[in-house]
């Protein structure tokens, strides 16, 4: 499994990451930004591509494009109405009452909305959001697939994981995501993050830069609790389960809306298990 990613990786990616729009984030609100679909046993399963977290964003942006250019604010941001509709649909859960009023209070939108820039799906210039004629194409032909294997090149290539976050460095964790992906599709599910956390800190951060980085990082420190290998796995946690895994239908968790915990529940979804290494091979051959 790694040997697909790793390929799809090499083909595709350049890493060079961008960091987007400036985050003012609300700090009553999740750092995470976990999007969880509950069911009445725990968290609800993601069959399709389609059903990801992501691809419902993103088909929300798009469709709003394909009814008509939408225009942009004075800064070229999304207007206010588009943002918060955005945010009751995709991210406003029973645990999170905030209510974004600007685009750079919403995260997500950000997020999703450099995704699709960058991979073409989108222009935004003058003041003016449109469709391109490739996503035209995608939305028409229900290429999901197509659309979900771009996101996932500039979410793992381009898009900064560290955004306004507290975790020093660690660029580890995004630079080695084709083989904690691959690592993550072996692990028995359920599993916590902190289970998770040690198997790729055992299995995958193995060389000796990264390595020295989780040694310094394991030294515990009265006057700096920063230093302690529980920093280590929360950014782990952070950066590639709740702003990547979960994001992309990999995972669902059955943790907090609002505060995640070491001893968060992670599920591999039937995505994930059916459809993820197909689309990845699939969309690696074709490009």
């Amino acid at each position: 499994m790694v040997a697909i990613i790793l390929d799809f990786v090499n083909c595709r990616c350049q890493y060079q990451f961008t960091l987007p729009t400036v985050v003012v984030l609300d700090r009553r609100r999740s750092m995470t930004n976990l999007q969880l679909l509950k069911g009445p046993d725990g968290p609800a399963d993601i069959t399709s591509c389609e059903q990801t977290p992501i691809m419902q964003q993103a088909l929300f942006l798009l469709n709003r494009l394909n009814e008509s250019e939408l225009k942009l604010t004075e800064l070229g941001r999304w207007p206010r109405k588009l943002v918060q509709d955005f945010w009751h649909k995709h991210v406003k859960t029973a645990e999170n009452d905030f209510l974004p009023d600007q685009e750079e209070r919403c995260p997500e939108i950000i997020r999703v909305g450099f995704l699709l820039k960058e991979s073409g799906l989108i222009k935004m210039r003058n003041r003016r959001a449109t469709l391109t004629l490739r996503s035209r194409r995608a939305l028409q032909s229900n290429l999901y697939s197509e659309i979900y294997a771009d996101l996932l090149e500039k979410m793992i290539c381009s898009y900064c994981w560290g955004f306004e976050d507290r975790y020093p460095g660690f660029d580890f964790i995004q630079q080695y995501a084709a083989a904690a992906i691959s690592a993550l599709s072996s692990l028995k599910s359920p599993i916590s993050a902190s289970e998770i956390a040690e198997a790729l800190r055992s299995e995958v951060y193995l060389d000796d830069e990264t390595q020295a980085q989780i040694r310094s990082a394991n030294k515990t420190s009265l006057d700096d609790p920063w230093l302690s290998i529980k920093w280590v796995d929360r950014a782990i946690q952070t950066r590639f389960l709740n702003r990547f895994a979960v994001v992309f239908g990999l995972v669902v968790c059955d943790g907090s809306d609002i505060f995640s915990e070491l001893s968060d529940r992670y599920y591999n979804t039937t995505f994930f298990k059916n459809e993820f290494f197909g689309i990845v091979t699939r969309q690696q051959l074709v490009d």
